[in-house]
């Protein structure tokens, strides 16, 4: 009769699972702008750990695979669903609360990672993988020294030299958010992170030590979409600790251009944005299309060294550069750029621009100021009877 049972039981479980695993691209995150983050289709490996699971429908072990399994998948959703019957079989089973609370992580549900993580570490204080998600959940609340408490207790069980730059690279930036700069500067100086590794967080922690510069972080091999926003996470924090708010900004929003939702990069870029205070109002950011460029040598009409359909664009960034491309159309010769980073008085209506290049003689390291006005979607520099340019912004 027992045999009976358990083959009911087990082609009842595998009835579930399969039909778990039909399942495509389940929704998995909802982000506040509304964007929906999907899960990926099983290439295998979650099959074979169903049919393993349903062989041995009580072995920890196996629920863990299974989750593990979906996690890879982004099937996070079905991860918790498979920990939770797993913990249904083994209640206080450390691990299995280590890897649901990290995978409630993934999907932004904080308070339920904390307590099962906040539990696993009462049943077991020496895994790593608790003190380490711990970390990432308290760092997401805003609770950077209880981030740096937990990161502390991570470091020294990290199982390799990946885990080992992470929490060496989450607990220097836990320290320095708590404005304990000094002993986040200590804690790098005794090279914790020896082993050899090279990956995200290994060269996050050569931007920290001053070993690359901010433009060296990326590499064209940077393409994977949770690659990027861990890298640009890190870099947006290390502006941010630098007081540069909008480079921050900008790197925040990059990570999450990434598209790679389940990393902790993208998860506290999320968080980053939110917390920063609203961009003042920027009339000048996007790109605008020249439509007439006047000029007065003498009082009276304005003569158009650029023709009467002048051809060119000013672009001002989000980031503080603009880029100023102007010409004759047809005219080559007339060809006139120049870019650096810019800045604007609201008060006076006037926008600076502190310019790095360009073919215009005598503008190379000299401050270009050009008074403007915004009136909807025309942007005119200068003021009538010296000089003017009128433009129009071009919209998506």
């Amino acid at each position: 009769m027992t045999s009976t049972l358990l083959r009911s039981t087990a082609l009842a479980f595998c009835a579930a699972v399969l039909a778990t695993s039909s399942r495509a691209q389940t929704l998995q995150y909802r982000s506040p702008a509304g964007v929906e983050y999907r899960s990926q289709a099983d290439t295998g490996a979650i099959a074979r750990a169903e049919r393993a699971l349903a062989a041995d429908p009580r072995n920890v072990q196996r629920f863990i695979d299974l989750g593990t399994a979906q996690s890879s998948a982004r099937q996070f959703r079905e991860a918790i669903e498979t920990f939770t019957r797993g913990l249904a079989v083994s209640p206080n089973n450390a691990l299995l609360l280590r890897w649901r609370g990290h995978r409630y992580l993934s999907v932004r549900e904080f308070d339920r990672a904390l307590d099962d993580l906040t539990r696993g570490a009462k049943l077991d204080s020496t895994i790593y993988g608790i003190w380490y998600h711990l970390g990432i959940v308290r760092y997401a609340r805003g609770e950077f020294a209880a981030a740096a408490e937990a990161f502390a207790r991570a470091q020294p069980r990290a199982p390799d030299a990946g885990e080992l730059a992470g929490a060496t690279d989450w607990l220097w930036m836990s320290l320095s958010r708590a404005g304990r700069a000094a002993e986040a500067r200590a804690m790098l100086a005794r090279r914790p992170d020896s082993l050899p590794i090279a990956n995200a967080y290994s060269r996050r922690l050569k931007l920290y030590r001053g070993e690359i510069g901010p433009e060296e972080l990326f590499t064209p091999a940077d393409t994977a979409d949770v690659q990027v926003a861990t890298l640009a996470y890190g870099l947006g924090n290390w502006y941010l600790l630098r007081g540069d708010t909008t480079r921050a900004r900008a790197e925040f929003e990059r990570s999450v251009r990434s598209g790679g939702w389940p990393g902790f990069g993208f998860i506290i870029s999320e968080i980053e944005l939110r917390r920063l205070p609203r961009r003042a109002s920027n009339p000048l950011e996007g790109t605008w299309r020249i439509v007439r460029y006047e000029i007065w040598e003498t009082p009276g009409e304005p003569q158009h060294p650029l023709g009467a359909t002048p051809t060119g664009y000013i672009v001002f960034d989000a980031t503080g550069h603009a880029f100023v491309q102007l010409m004759r159309t047809g005219d080559m010769a007339t060809f006139g750029a120049y870019f650096g980073k810019y800045s604007f008085e609201p008060r006076a209506d006037v926008v600076n621009i502190r310019v790095e290049g360009g073919n215009v003689p005598g503008y190379f390291a000299t401050v270009q100021s050009r008074p403007f006005r915004v009136q909807r979607d025309t942007l005119v520099l200068g003021v009538a009877n010296e000089y003017r340019a009128t433009f129009v912004k071009l919209l998506p």
